[in-house]
């Protein structure tokens, strides 16, 4: 306990002695203009890729079927069905619904004219059966991502002679710089104690 006691004070004392002497060292920063040539020029290039989406309409020959006729054009034998059906159920209500002579013969007459109404209606929500195929250009819009890719001119890195030395600057692309060149600079040069 004693042993770690004595080490905490030399901590505290060694941190109290240190804490003035860094507070005593002052820098003294000085800044000033000057000129330079630029003896090298080298662009700073990004790449990125960019992506643009086309529609593009594509068309081609498909062979594509060919019905017959459809609704009335085709239902011949439907129609016929229709009105056979149609004319025995007639005729048996009419008999049932009424004993006089020719009931069931108006009703013949009534349900086959409903039938055949209920075979055409029935053909003409459907298509006739293939008979055949033709050729016919069909299209279609086509959605696909181009993707190119682009090199830009992010920056330069500037090869400068100031004052007999050669300085590295690395600079935006807002200006553009060419040897020869003569461009003003801050200088910073900082003194401080050892």
């Amino acid at each position: 306990m004693k042993t770690k006691l004595m080490t905490l004070m030399s901590l505290v004392l060694g941190l109290a002695v240190a804490v003035p002497q860094s507070v005593l060292a002052q820098t003294s920063t000085r800044v000033e203009g000057v000129h330079g040539i630029v003896n090298d020029v080298q662009p700073i290039y990004s790449t990125y890729v960019k992506k643009t989406p086309i529609t593009e309409k594509i068309c081609q020959t498909e062979e594509v079927p060919v019905f017959s006729g459809r609704g009335g054009d085709d239902g011949g034998g439907d129609e016929l069905g229709g009105l056979i059906v149609g004319g025995l159920i007639g005729s048996a209500i009419g008999n049932e619904v009424s004993d006089d002579d020719g009931a069931g013969t108006a009703g013949a007459v009534v349900g086959a004219l409903l039938g055949r109404q209920a075979a055409r209606e029935n053909n003409r929500n459907r298509p006739g059966a293939i008979v055949g195929y033709r050729q016919q250009d069909v299209c279609r819009d086509v959605t696909r991502v181009r993707e190119e890719r682009i090199e830009e001119v992010t920056g330069y890195e500037l090869d400068v002679i100031v004052g007999g030395e050669s300085v590295a600057i690395k600079t935006d692309a807002r200006r553009q710089y060419k040897e020869g060149d003569t461009i003003r600079l801050n200088r910073r040069t900082s003194y401080s104690l050892r």
